[in-house]
């Protein structure tokens, strides 16, 4: 082997070993974005799954208000010795608005499906 082979030689596996350089670069990059990518989507569920536990206490909470309210006026009903029919009628009626209006976006849901 003279010394010009040798150099052609000692050239290639230059260039061999940058481009396994270059690629094991890439590659670490994709992982790197791969990983960035699934804690990203896991951000986005966990803030949906916060969001849909938000708007169930709100639910919560107002069922809660209007359920005070209630009470307060069947006790001021009770003190002025008027019926309390007219509580209950009122009491059923919001019931039976809540379940319709639980029903309601369980519709839409499975039409947009």
């Amino acid at each position: 082997m003279n010394n010009k082979e040798r150099l052609c030689w000692m050239l290639s596996l230059i260039l061999v070993a940058f481009f396994a350089n270059s690629k094991i670069d890439y590659i670490q990059n994709l992982e790197t974005l791969n990983q960035t990518s699934q804690i990203s989507n896991q951000l986005k569920s966990d803030q949906i799954l916060e969001l849909t536990n938000q708007i169930n206490n709100n639910q919560i909470t107002r069922y809660q208000e209007g359920f005070e309210a209630g009470k307060t006026q069947a006790m001021i009903a009770s003190m002025n010795h008027k019926s309390l029919y007219n509580y209950s009628d009122g009491y059923h009626a919001a019931l039976k608005q809540i379940n319709a209006n639980e029903l309601m976006p369980n519709k839409e849901i499975t039409k947009k499906e």
